[in-house]
């Protein structure tokens, strides 16, 4: 009997057309690659009569005969295994000759057992594995930056791509210092975050967003069945809560998915504070809060990257003394939706818009007026406001500084930076805008005289104080017009003069 050894070293997935003797019979397929050489009483085989075939007891699973077989290196056997059969049954390898018109008569000398790009080695002349689904044992990386780096970053928002995985089966997860959480809608003891370190009682569960933190630089390593769900998740508006309706969900794919047209919260990039986001594209493993609106309400990821038309809309960017984006707000001009405010701590540093008496990341406006922009200081220090106006033809973006009086034109810098107190009145900043028609430039309307304010212009005229509230307003008919000073106390005030769609602004010192 002719004695064969197949030297096979690894191993990979592909993508190979074959040319099948064997018959494959129906199921899933799976596209494997194979190298290796075939030696038949020690000689190497470089001919075109030799057929690889994969069996599954007598039945063919997919087979190729190579082209040619290069002497003196490794050949390559490329073939699709055909498989409906359980993970773990047995899968062979058997040769045809086709000089002779029949199959090797092969003595089994070898039984392995067969992982995805396992070095296999040098084998006998009939081997056989235990076969895995290639596509069925996938491994995801998720690199995390430790909040004792430089510099630091602290939480993200993470999610799992597989379902039902205990932290502590997840590569470099639960070693060393490191923080684990997942958010209860309605708790009992009305703690919402709750700790996986107790006792770690909880598995990742796909659909599900966690918090997650280390205090040094660790790479997450996910290997488990890719998820293969329909991408729903239920939500939950429950209880009482300060949190009530919203849910921290997760992308349950390995790709880039995202959840229609729905605005969602995500971590910022330096890990401090949950804020809105403006890219509708939620990352893999990345997790995302979403505001329910009723209870066992779902939403949808999908696997795909969305490409939206622009909308009409101005973003407003937190930054503190770098570049760090720590909070956002968004005004949106025409459709779509409004979204609270979430905190993920209120100690942090924020930017919001309120409205009857609800604080505000995201509000809808008719493109002019202005707007009450507010703002709290977690500490004393120097920040950032960046307001970029997005699809949209803005002919008036002003800023407005309550406080220092400071009248900035987004149009013509769309940065402003300023000191802060945690003191300070939050009702610090109002946005002045007005898409249609305006006095661009802004010119001095008005002037103090003898105790009197003299407008030279027509329509209402407000005055309003740092703290942004309007302290006194004037009908006014004609150019010249004027108001006394008198009750008005000494400090820095803004005046407002409004005459249709037309909005001035202009600082004035009252002594």
């Amino acid at each position: 009997m002719k004695r064969v050894f197949l030297t096979f070293a690894f191993m990979v997935i592909t993508c190979v057309m074959l040319a099948n003797h064997w018959s494959p019979i129906g199921g899933t397929q799976y596209n494997m690659t194979m190298s290796g050489i075939i030696l038949i009483d020690g000689v190497e085989q470089t001919g075109t009569n030799l057929e690889v075939g994969a069996f599954c007891g007598d039945e063919c699973r997919g087979s190729m005969r190579p082209e040619f077989f290069p002497p003196s290196s490794q050949y390559v056997v490329a073939l699709t295994v055909v498989s409906n059969v359980q993970s773990g049954e047995a899968i062979t390898f058997r040769l045809f000759d086709h000089s002779t018109n029949q199959e090797l008569d092969l003595v089994c000398i070898n039984d392995i057992t067969f992982n995805n790009n396992d070095i296999i080695g040098t084998l006998g002349d009939w081997f056989e594995f235990s076969f895995l689904t290639p596509s069925s044992t996938v491994t995801y990386t998720l690199p995390i930056t430790g909040y004792e780096s430089t510099p630091p970053v602290d939480y993200y928002l993470i999610a799992p791509p597989f379902n039902g995985i205990n932290p502590a089966e997840i590569e470099g997860m639960t070693n060393g210092n490191y923080d684990l959480y997942y958010f209860e809608q309605n708790p009992v003891d009305g703690l919402e975050w709750i700790n996986y370190k107790p006792n770690g009682a909880f598995n990742l569960e796909s659909g599900k967003g966690y918090l997650y933190a280390h205090d040094t630089d660790v790479t997450l390593s996910f290997t488990g069945e890719p998820y293969s769900g329909d991408g729903k998740v239920t939500l939950r508006k429950v209880g009482g809560q300060g949190f009530e309706g919203w849910n921290l969900i997760g992308n349950p794919f390995g790709t880039t998915a995202t959840i229609g047209e729905r605005d969602f919260y995500r971590m910022n990039s330096g890990g401090t504070e949950i804020i809105v986001s403006e890219d509708p594209n939620i990352t893999a493993m990345e997790g995302v809060f979403v505001l329910a609106a009723s209870d066992g309400e779902t939403v949808t990821f999908t696997k795909a990257t969305r490409v939206t038309a622009s909308e009409k809309k101005v973003v407003i960017n937190l930054g503190g003394s770098t570049s760090t984006v720590i909070d956002r707000a968004i005004v949106r001009f025409g459709e779509g939706g409004t979204l609270p405010k979430f905190m993920l701590n209120e100690s942090n540093s924020q930017i919001f818009v309120p409205q009857g008496g609800t604080n505000y990341a995201v509000v809808r406006n008719a493109a002019q007026g202005e707007l009450p922009l507010h703002f709290k200081a977690a500490k004393n220090g120097e920040y950032t406001l960046s307001v970029n106006p997005e699809g949209v033809e803005m002919n008036y973006l002003h800023l407005i500084d309550n406080m220092t009086g400071a009248d900035v034109d987004l149009l013509k810098t769309n940065e402003y930076t300023f000191t802060a107190k945690t003191s300070d009145y939050t009702s610090r900043f109002r946005l002045v805008f007005d898409a249609n028609s305006t006095n661009a430039d802004n010119e001095a309307f008005a002037f103090i005289s003898n105790g009197n304010i003299v407008i030279n212009g027509e329509g209402t005229l407000q005055i309003v104080d740092v703290t942004g509230r309007v302290i006194r307003t004037v009908g006014l008919s004609q150019c010249g017009s004027r108001t006394t000073t008198s009750g008005i106390p000494a400090g820095v005030y803004v005046l407002r003069l409004i005459n249709g769609n037309n909005i001035m602004t202009q600082k004035i010192v009252i002594e």
